[in-house]
């Protein structure tokens, strides 16, 4: 805080703002069902914005010995930047200090090895190849301070195992994240490798409409589709299909979708984003109706609208993103859910989405086919569609909810989704 202090008091003419990031992470890779790479460091970030008028810019640099360099910079780059269009609101006399900090976590770098270890066991012991497996550890602290004496320290830890197994010509992913060394890594292993058997043996689908449900990390996959139309700065450029649909029931009614700022157990806990504002948990859609969009201090300002916390970074203005998204549960059980229909573990393709018109192809992955009390496993498909239809047509909500990354969602099944054989 002493060096973002120094910042501040640099520039007194000028609205400034400053963060500090540190972080250290280790990491293991596997590929092969060996042990390929062992991996440690640490890193550090100043970044300053420097805002006077309607003209505001931007610099970083990784040394804090060279923050006046930095802040002049900034300045610099602000005097030949061009201007806003419209002044930004501003954070005054806010604080927060908060650990999100795990305290079972282990510092020692052989603790990751030791679980590497394990998710090779327990998938070789089903006769299944671990082709790639990361498990990240990482301890961040960040600290932000502003001309107006709005500040923030946060400290925050996490693990996150990615893992890729294969057997045959069948092959399964998934992804886990953690505060601390809480995970069940022999069971995310069996599951991940037990889905890779079932896989196997696949049969063909006849393209054709057909009764879809989406397991939690494909609801994730989903919702990067949709979150696009939800960022002020894609209303503001004319890039959102639900501008000015504010209040109007675009989606099943069935479906509620809240931003929130803190998790049990999330890696990305945060009660203020990047400026300073405080993150406030709010509905994005409730029983099918916009409510509102996500704006920081600058898209809030041209839309007339109180910031709502959802500033991605200093770099730019107008950078927005998503906190956590909530999609509430809802009364059905998972049996009943599986009556014949298709069940999608995971999509891919989410990046040739158009996220205007939410038009998207996306090939699904381990899906398999209930009929007639049976459960077959399919070729890899293709889910055609739009999103703002597909979230139209949701029939049947979940009890149970899992948190994913950074999404918590129950199991969601959709009528008359467009599957290509």
């Amino acid at each position: 805080m002493e060096v973002l202090e120094k910042v501040i008091k640099e520039l007194p003419d000028c609205l400034v703002e400053a963060a500090i990031t540190r972080e250290e992470l280790e990491s293991v890779k596997v590929e092969n069902n060996k042990v390929s790479g062992i991996d440690s460091g640490e890193s550090i970030k100043l970044e300053v914005r420097v805002t006077k008028g309607l003209r505001s810019a931007y610099a970083w640099t990784n040394n804090l010995n060279k923050w006046r360099e930095c802040t002049h910079r900034a300045k610099k780059l602000m005097k030949a930047s061009s201007k806003l269009k419209t002044k930004p609101l501003v954070n005054t006399k806010t604080r927060s200090n908060k650990s999100y900090t795990h305290p079972g976590i282990n510092k020692e770098i052989i603790f990751l090895k030791e679980k590497a270890e394990e998710v090779i066991k327990s998938a070789n012991e089903l006769r299944v190849n671990v082709s790639e497996s990361i498990i990240n550890k990482s301890l961040a602290k960040g600290c932000f301070l502003n001309s107006n004496n709005t500040s923030y320290k946060q400290e925050q830890s996490s693990v996150r195992l990615e893992l890729e197994m294969s057997s045959g010509d069948s092959s399964a992913w998934d992804l886990k994240t953690s505060q601390g060394p809480s995970l069940n890594y022999q069971g995310i292993a069996r599951r991940n490798a037990q889905l890779c058997l079932d896989s196997m043996k696949a049969g063909r689908l006849k393209t054709g409409l057909f009764d879809v449900v989406f397991d939690y990390r494909a609801m994730t996959n989903l919702l990067k589709i949709l979150t696009p139309s939800l960022l002020a700065n894609n209303v503001i450029e004319d890039k959102s299909y639900l501008q000015g649909r504010v209040g109007e029931k675009v989606i099943s009614p069935l479906l509620s979708i809240k931003d929130v700022g803190a998790l049990p157990d999330g890696v990305h806990n945060q009660l203020m984003d990047a400026e300073g504002t405080k993150v406030k948990n709010k509905y994005l859609f409730n029983k099918g109706v916009l409510k509102q969009f996500l704006n920081d201090l600058y898209t809030a300002s041209r839309m007339n609208k109180e910031p709502t916390g959802n500033s991605a970074g200093l770099m730019m203005r107008g950078l927005v993103s998503n906190n956590y998204l909530v999609i509430e549960p809802g009364d059905a059980d998972k049996e009943e859910m599986l009556n014949d229909c298709l069940y999608v573990n995971s999509l891919m393709g989410t990046h040739t989405a158009n996220t205007v018109s939410g038009d998207f192809a996306l090939n699904a992955l381990n899906t398999f086919q209930y009929k007639d009390g049976e459960r077959k496993p399919l070729r890899d498909l293709m889910i055609s569609g739009n999103i703002f239809q597909l979230f139209k047509n949701a029939v049947m909500i979940s009890k149970e909810s899992r948190f994913e990354d950074e999404v918590k969602t129950p199991l969601i099944r959709f009528k008359d989704v467009q599957v290509v054989g």
